[in-house]
């Protein structure tokens, strides 16, 4: 499962997710949520630029990590549509995508994961992961949810929360999740 210095430490909480898939020729890993250009060549090369085949198999490597458990939230569950997006055959609305998105949220409930809401490529792209198409579906769901930059950089640390927090107020999310004294409360939207 995890190795001992994950099992053995006390962790404030741990975050599972998925960056990447397969191998590239050369034996290295294919990172899926790098640049362009990367995901281009490792999609040509592993699955002969089919996208459907790719994201499937992204799909499959989360659904795996969330049977295996051992972690409070996931993070960026549907990463693959940062680059993925960008190829022919790629559609939110598509019922083979839409299909891979609800077998996941059910792992997710089924689990009592709490997803992440990560603005990273908000300021850069304009996009959040989940998709902001899923977050209704979270709601319904009764999904927690918590707000978080995955951010590497301290003056983008609250990078599109203003954005994200009105978002789901006006989905209907009445809170958010946070750790506070140890333990995972809820947090009121206020905005």
């Amino acid at each position: 499962m995890f190795d001992d210095a994950v099992q053995t430490h006390k962790w404030d909480y741990l975050i599972g997710s998925i960056h990447h898939i397969d191998q590239m020729d050369d034996g290295s890993p294919w990172n899926i949520d790098g640049d362009l250009e990367t995901f281009r060549k490792g999609l040509h090369q592993i699955f002969n630029d089919d996208i459907v085949a790719c994201t499937k198999k992204f799909f499959h490597y989360t659904n795996d990590m969330i049977d295996l458990g051992g972690f409070n939230m996931i993070g960026h569950f549907d990463k693959i549509h940062l680059n993925g997006r960008f190829f022919e055959g790629f559609d939110y609305n598509n019922t083979w995508y839409k299909n891979l998105i609800k077998e996941t949220l059910e792992l997710i409930k089924e689990k009592g994961i709490i997803v992440e809401i990560n603005t990273k490529s908000f300021i850069n792209k304009s996009i959040t992961f989940p998709h902001i198409g899923i977050w209704p579906d979270l709601l319904k769901m009764g999904i927690q949810v918590t707000v978080n930059s995955d951010c590497h950089y301290p003056d983008l640390i609250t990078s599109g929360f203003d954005y994200v927090y009105k978002a789901l107020k006006d989905i209907g999310f009445k809170s958010t999740v946070k750790i506070k004294n140890g333990k995972w409360t809820e947090d009121p939207i206020i905005c």
